[in-house]
């Protein structure tokens, strides 16, 4: 995700911080979020709901956790997540 400017959300950046946290938070309390399919991470093609899973690689992400992890990656997932 990008960061909150107290108006609206920038583009993705490419990098996993608080401001993750934050979006995904924002989005479940409907605050003003990102796009659904910059939280949707679960999962090749966005399936439009947010849950504790994309919460999960949010976090995982803002460990240093590989994306996707690795038992995702084994059952043919996306080619293309950096």
């Amino acid at each position: 995700m990008g960061s909150f400017s107290g108006v609206s959300w920038s583009e993705p950046n490419g990098l996993v911080s608080v401001d993750d946290v934050v979006a995904w938070v924002k989005y479940v309390t409907l605050k003003p979020a990102p796009h659904v399919t910059v939280l949707d991470l679960d999962g090749e093609t966005p399936n439009f709901i947010i849950n504790a899973t994309d919460l999960q690689y949010v976090l995982s992400g803002f460990r240093g956790d590989s994306y996707p992890p690795p038992a995702f990656a084994n059952q043919g997932g996306p080619a293309d997540c950096p």
